[in-house]
């Protein structure tokens, strides 16, 4: 069992993992966990085109045969609603039976923000966690450089 603070340390060093590799993507770290705090999969985004953080940790989960234990996502950023040559990771989360959803950073993309409000509106808990905001705006500057008229949000 680990606490949030360690999970979402994972989830950073997941996401550190491909920095640089991610471009126009931003580099994101997810780690899942079950109803007691069991580590059950972690990823990172690789590169564009690969599976985002969110589902590539899924697919890790299943492939274990333990998805179905999936309750609580713990994501460095806002999971996406946007399809582009992946589907957006709100769907991949939909698709499990994930309750809970902690993130460290809004994305700054209008095209693909708003995956916090509609994990919510589909009954999931939703929750930001800022204490390792520096950290995570590190690891999503060179992304949101990309993002016209957006920068590394710390609300």
């Amino acid at each position: 069992m680990i606490d949030l603070p360690t999970a979402f340390r994972r989830a950073l060093d997941a996401g550190l993992a491909h920095e640089g590799a991610t471009a126009p993507n931003p580099a994101v770290g997810c780690v899942l966990l079950d109803a007691a705090g069991d580590v059950l999969a972690e990823a990172g985004h690789a590169r564009a085109g690969a599976p985002h953080a969110e589902a590539a940790a899924i697919a890790l989960a299943r492939g274990r045969g333990v998805a179905h234990r999936i309750h609580t996502v713990v994501v460095t950023l806002e999971p996406c609603t946007h399809q582009g040559r992946t589907g957006p990771c709100c769907d991949a989360i939909l698709a499990t039976p994930a309750r809970e959803v902690w993130y460290a950073m809004p994305d700054p993309n209008p095209v693909a923000s708003g995956g916090a409000l509609r994990l919510a509106a589909a009954g999931l808990q939703v929750r930001r966690w800022d204490r390792l905001l520096p950290e995570a705006a590190r690891l999503l500057a060179p992304f949101a450089t990309r993002v016209p008229g957006a920068a590394p949000s710390s609300q």
